[in-house]
């Protein structure tokens, strides 16, 4: 089954988990210095609502990365974006990585991403 980009639930919040674990203990993390739990992680879906989005790129078996943009209300025209991905799916020339980050930034210029539709998918952002 070849990986899809969807809109994270709940329900793959330990994989998020798993990852954010794995970033925080490379040499060098990148965007995670300690590891957020898989409740934290479900409380980061939630708090971003419609004013956020947060996608992973998954095989059929397992979340393979995820992606999130993250817009802070109280400063609306900024925002915060990441793109990770497991440390075996890195640089394996399926361009998982560069497909979240278009995926992510196609809501850069919205704060309700409702009326955003992707321009690959156009299902995750309704």
């Amino acid at each position: 089954m070849p990986a899809a980009i969807r809109r994270a639930t709940k329900d793959g919040a330990a994989q998020i988990a798993e990852i954010i674990a794995e970033i925080s203990s490379d040499p060098d993390p990148v965007g995670f210095a300690e590891t957020l739990s898989t409740e934290e992680v479900v409380a980061w879906i939630d708090r971003q609502g419609d004013n956020g989005v947060m996608l992973v790129v998954d095989d059929g078996r397992q979340v393979l990365g995820f992606a999130a943009l993250d817009f802070d209300s109280s400063q609306p025209s900024e925002c915060s974006f990441g793109a990770w991905l497991r440390a075996r799916n890195r640089r394996q020339g399926h361009g998982h990585g560069t497909a979240l980050a278009e995926e992510a930034l196609a809501c850069r210029k919205t704060t309700s991403l409702r009326s955003r539709t992707s321009p690959r998918s156009g299902r995750w952002c309704r």
